[in-house]
């Protein structure tokens, strides 16, 4: 009960300091938006195995971030792994720090109550902390609540491409892993699509690669 307790405290807390970042600077930056994708794969893993709508609302002060960011499934046979997700972000100068909250509604029974953080519930607390290195990116991450995964990825360009090696660096439940491995490799490019004289539609493709699952995906993406 404690433990529960304090996890309730932590998010009523992110929740006030939303609410007085906005309340106090009239200058910060509110980004709302949203993506469609063919198929939600995330760092090699399939959520759903069916096309996912995502909206994202963000709101910036300074060096601090915090929002909301959803995904929902297309078919009901999918709905199972809808998330809606709460993070909050500090910029570091090339580096950032980043706590994330995955909640997963529709879990079954009184597990997936919001408000219940308790062990095997439909939340999954992760810790993560980004770099820019010239033109490569660095990420490295660690669940701290309900698994215990380490996640390592390096993305980079070439070209007009973007290319990602992801791998998960211990074996834990949410990569599917029973030992460190690569999960997610593979590139995304992208282009826009003119609409109007005022409205273009940018739309992204990406290949990915589960070297230890030994599976494929080649997702579309459009955003707003």
């Amino acid at each position: 009960m404690k433990y529960k307790l304090s996890f309730k405290k932590t998010l009523i807390g992110f929740l006030f300091m939303y609410l007085g970042l906005f309340s106090s600077n009239l200058n910060a930056q509110v980004t709302v938006g949203g993506e469609l994708y063919s198929r939600y794969v995330w760092r090699g893993t399939d959520f759903g195995s069916s096309s996912s709508f995502q909206p994202a609302f963000d709101f910036t002060s300074g060096s601090i971030s915090v929002g909301a960011w959803a995904a929902y499934s297309l078919t009901a046979d999918g709905a199972a792994a809808d998330e809606s997700d709460l993070y909050a972000t500090v910029a570091l100068g090339p580096a950032s720090i980043t706590i994330t909250d995955y909640y997963f509604p529709m879990t079954e029974g009184d597990g997936g109550m919001f408000f219940n953080f308790d062990d095997g519930g439909a939340h999954y607390i992760e810790a993560a902390v980004s770099a820019e290195v010239g033109p490569a990116s660095i990420l490295l991450t660690s669940f701290i609540h309900n698994d215990n995964t380490l996640y390592g990825e390096v993305g980079f360009p070439i070209g007009d491409l973007s290319f990602f090696v992801g791998a998960s660096l211990n074996g834990g439940g949410m990569y599917g892993t029973t030992e460190a491995g690569l999960v997610s490799v593979g590139f995304s490019g992208g282009k826009e699509i003119p609409i109007s004289s005022e409205f273009s539609l940018p739309i992204g493709v990406t290949y990915v690669l589960n070297p230890t699952a030994e599976k494929t995906w080649l997702v579309l993406s459009m955003s707003f």
